[in-house]
């Protein structure tokens, strides 16, 4: 065995120093996954950890795993600690399912985390099936096939029948269109959630430029629509027909022109976004648009339900960003947004930043106005004003934590603003303007700033907050998983449907050339 102080440490391998890993230990992790092992824990030789597609996979102290084993983590991945996994067997969060459409891989992968509690026995060449939980001491006899939950303490054996089953569809696939991408990173949260579907016998389809599809990990060559424009985008929906199309974001003009074609034959629209607490790990889905286009802005807030956790939540956000105080006090805060995105050009009245802190300086000369560039435009030109001070240090919660009030357009840090209980103001529309929970004005002409918050819009604002958190958005890695799509807000309607009413109205597929 190997002492883990000279294995090489990534951001994405935690390995603690008092583990050892055999030389032949074989470990491969994608980019976004993450491997954490835990103090004394011993892993075997020719052992093989394969992390794909943001998995994680967490091996806790005093675990051994015996020789030959395999875990790929495509799911998730938790053995508590001194749980022995015995040699050749295999722990998999993806398994096999059958699908009905017509392609090169007629296979998909339905995906589910895997636990292993504490004390837990593994038998040699144990098979654990996707989605299973292995409770705490409880013994898997060697060669058994692991296709149920197994109680704390209790014994499993044997090889049920249905151990290699796959699914069976019987009803034609569905269709959904993604589309037009031209930013991997976003993307390849659409492959994620297109990868999902199919064992859901849905057939996806990713429509984006052939460089940004080139980028994407996990794409299959007959998923892709590679074009530069938007040329064939009327033979692509008249011929493929797809249930549903959905678009990231939804503001640019080649987004609207393919929704309206969209529309225009009837075909369902989603519009995706990342969510907002936190921001990067996190997503929603719409039926109307993102931002200013956002069907929330129809919220009727006051009959909104308060979730019975949103209490516990807001203390654990708030303490866990807390920060101490910057050098400066009495001031306005006024985070600035990247001007040059179409969502912030929809709902701002201001054609620059600039124009916006120069009506705040000119309209309010006795107030301080604490200005922080936003992280992608940083170097935006701002003229001086006597009673503003642009600051790029630090991150952006001390400044909004310690404020007197917000000022903002358009901006998830409105949002993180209404988290602390600031005072928050809104100029042009955005995501919760007209909600009479931000002070709103359509330009800084029409703006009063507040330093109190009646009772109230507190109210609406913990009512608002709460059905964004707890309704609205979703965990990234949840679109990894085929069971937990139906709870998710703008995606659980579309799959909770039986479809047939959409599938009796399409004709027989037509195939689509995939990248060009």
């Amino acid at each position: 065995m190997i002492e883990t102080q000279r294995t090489m440490k990534t951001d994405n391998r935690h390995i603690d120093p008092s583990a050892t890993l055999a030389p032949s230990v074989r470990l491969n992790l994608s980019d976004d996954a993450s491997l954490h092992i835990g103090p004394s824990a011993s892993i075997g030789d020719n052992v093989e950890i394969r992390i794909a597609e943001e998995g994680v996979v967490q091996i806790g102290d005093h675990v051994a795993i015996g020789p030959n084993a395999v875990l790929r983590g495509h799911g998730d991945i938790r053995i508590d600690s001194r749980a022995f996994i015995d040699a050749g067997a295999v722990i998999d969060t993806r398994e096999a399912v059958a699908i009905s459409f017509a392609t090169s891989d007629s296979s998909a992968y339905r995906k589910g985390p895997i636990r292993i509690g504490a004390g837990a026995r593994i038998g040699a060449n144990a098979v654990i099936r996707a989605g299973v939980t292995i409770g705490a001491h409880a013994v898997v006899l060697p060669c058994t096939f692991v296709a149920e939950d197994v109680p704390d303490r209790a014994i499993a054996g044997g090889a049920p029948d249905h151990a290699n089953a796959l699914f069976e569809c019987s009803t034609p696939p569905r269709r959904f269109l993604f589309g037009f991408c031209r930013w991997h990173e976003t993307a390849r949260h659409f492959v994620t959630l297109a990868n999902t579907l199919r064992a859901a016998n849905i057939d996806s389809r990713i429509y984006g430029t052939p460089l940004t599809l080139s980028r994407l990990d996990y794409l299959r060559p007959e998923q892709a629509i590679a074009r530069d424009d938007l040329c064939d985008m009327e033979r692509i929906l008249d011929e493929w027909r797809p249930d549903c199309l959905f678009v990231w974001s939804g503001a640019t003009q080649l987004d609207q022109a393919l929704v309206a074609a969209a529309r225009d034959r009837n075909i369902e629209c989603r519009f995706a976004e990342l969510g907002w607490f936190p921001q990067s790990k996190t997503i929603h889905f719409d039926t109307q648009g993102t931002n200013a286009r956002s069907s929330m802005r129809q919220l009727v807030v006051d009959r909104l339900e308060i979730d019975p956790r949103f209490d516990d939540w807001l203390a654990a956000r708030c303490n866990s960003l807390a920060e101490a105080p910057p050098d400066i006090r009495n001031y306005v805060f006024v985070p600035l947004q990247d001007i040059r995105d179409a969502n912030i050009t929809l709902g701002s009245p201001y054609r620059s930043m600039d124009d916006f802190v120069t009506a705040l300086a000119t309209r309010f000369p006795d107030e301080t106005f604490v200005v922080r560039p936003h992280p992608n435009f940083s170097d935006v030109p701002l003229t001086r004003h006597s009673n503003v001070v642009v600051r790029r240090d630090r991150s952006i919660h001390p400044w909004l934590q310690h404020a007197d009030a917000v000022v903002g357009i358009n901006s998830t840090a409105l949002l993180e603003s209404l988290v602390y209980g600031i005072p928050t103001h809104a100029v042009g529309t955005g995501l919760a303007t007209g909600l009479d929970v931000l002070f709103g004005a359509g330009d800084v002409s029409e703006l009063e700033i507040h330093r109190t918050i009646s009772e109230d819009r507190q109210d609406r604002i913990r009512r608002l907050l709460s059905e964004l958190v707890f309704v609205r958005q979703a965990w990234m890695k949840d679109l990894h998983y085929l069971d937990r799509l139906p709870q998710i807000f703008g995606l659980g309607d579309l799959l909770g449907a039986s479809g047939e009413a959409h599938r009796a109205a399409k004709s027989d597929s037509t195939a689509l050339p995939a990248r060009s």
